[in-house]
């Protein structure tokens, strides 16, 4: 998800088409209070709810050896682009409905004067960057588009990728933040473990967990997920039951890939507190070197 945000999204620093007008005025200067709930723009049926905390993650003893190189990885034309878009980027979020081929990204951080001076540069990209009245369209090589739009200074929103439309673009800008008046996701929220850089909730009505569920024949409430950075990468996943017994049962089901986990971590812990099934696990930098070399050989060249 994190490669459709950078690199759907963001890698075409290029423009076949000039712009007629520079889209810096069509857009607020300061934070639009609209969108700065980080549910803003998260469809109130997502079968997938994702958030990417990069500001955070800046922070962490890791970032100073592997973040220039992620990005870079990523995002390479962005991440050479002499504007620098990408230094200020802060978080990106998204809630995904798996029967829907668009999605509502929201980038916040990157600064909308910058970025469009760098979309406007020749590139050696496959994509392209069209210039509209007040959003711009990402075509890649396949035909597929990615519209972009500011809704404020800060504030990029992306819908796409496949039928992509500017009406779906402006429509979605008014869904405000249904979500947050949804009081079993902010269940599923409240057990997430804190100070995460990339967190991820599925709830139980999501396609994902109710084939889990009916695999395994219980009902789930959900699953959150989050991953924490240190000296190290740590993962914290629960997932949420009904009882105790259910629990367990469900603890019973997952004994394959927890197995199969402890060959790939260095440190996998297994529990179960109350209703949930808590799974831990954890990688050493040698590991994380191999996973990022496997991204970048996954990429387009």
């Amino acid at each position: 998800m994190i490669r459709l945000a950078l690199v759907a999204a963001l890698v075409a620093c290029g423009s076949s088409t000039p712009p007629p007008a520079p889209l810096a005025g069509t857009t607020a200067e300061r934070p639009d209070p609209r969108f700065t709930d980080p549910l803003a723009l998260v469809p109130a049926n997502s079968d997938i709810v994702m958030r990417i905390d990069v500001a955070a993650a800046r922070k962490t003893p890791l970032w100073a050896r592997y973040g220039d190189r992620l990005l870079a990885t990523l995002a390479p034309a962005l991440a050479t682009c002499p504007e620098a878009p990408l230094k200020d980027l802060a978080t990106i979020s998204v809630g995904l409905v798996l029967t829907d081929a668009n999605g509502l990204f929201v980038i916040r951080g990157i600064d909308r004067d910058r970025l469009h001076a760098c979309l406007r540069r020749p590139s050696d990209t496959k994509t392209t960057a069209t210039f509209e009245r007040d959003h711009v369209v990402l075509t890649n090589a396949s035909g597929n588009q990615n519209l972009i739009t500011f809704v404020d200074r800060t504030t990029m929103v992306m819908h796409g990728s496949k039928g992509a439309t500017a009406e779906g673009l402006r429509r979605g800008l008014t869904m405000g933040a249904p979500l947050r008046k949804d009081p079993s996701y902010q269940a599923l929220e409240s057990r997430m473990s804190p100070g995460g850089v990339f967190s991820m909730i599925m709830p139980g009505s999501s396609q994902v967990m109710a084939k889990f569920a009916t695999q395994i024949g219980e009902r789930i409430a959900g699953m959150v997920a989050t991953v924490h950075l240190t000296t190290t990468v740590a993962f914290h996943v629960r997932v949420i039951t009904e009882n105790p017994a259910a629990a367990a049962r469900v603890l019973k089901f997952l004994e394959p890939a927890i197995a199969s986990a402890r060959q790939s971590y260095d440190t996998v812990d297994v529990r179960i507190e109350g209703t949930d099934v808590v799974m831990e696990a954890g990688f050493s930098e040698a590991q994380l070197d191999m996973i990022i070399e496997l991204v970048r050989q996954q990429l387009p060249s």
